[in-house]
C-alpha cells in the first residue's frame, strides 16, 4: 500500500470498530491492470463479488510507483478473499 495512503487512512479514521458485514472495504492494490483482472476471477469463481476501480488519475503515464488500481470487497468476504490470493495483513 502505498505509505502516504496509509497514512492518510490511519490520521482520518477515528473510529476503531469493526466495519458493517455489508460494507464495501479495500482488499488490496494490483500491481496493475492484468493483475486486478486475475484477482477478480479467482474471486469470482469462489463467489465472491468485488469491485476494481481505477484511483489513479494519472494513469496514462503508467508510473511503476503509483498504484492505479484498488479492489474493494464486502467485509464479511475480506479474510476469505485474503486466503484465496494469498495476501497477509500487511499487504493490504
Amino acid at each position: 500500500m502505498n505509505p502516504l495512503r496509509w497514512l492518510l487512512r490511519v490520521l482520518l479514521e477515528d473510529d476503531d470498530s469493526p466495519p458493517d458485514p455489508d460494507q464495501v472495504v479495500l482488499l488490496g492494490e494490483p500491481d496493475g491492470e492484468a493483475v486486478a483482472g486475475l484477482w477478480q476471477g479467482i474471486l469470482a469463481d469462489k463467489g465472491i463479488h468485488c469491485m476494481v476501480t481505477n484511483v489513479n488519475g494519472i494513469a496514462h503515464l503508467r508510473s511503476n510507483a503509483i498504484s492505479m488500481f484498488e479492489v474493494r470487497v464486502l467485509y464479511r468476504d475480506l479474510e476469505r478473499a485474503r486466503e484465496l490470493l494469498g495476501l497477509t495483513t500487511d499487504e493490504e
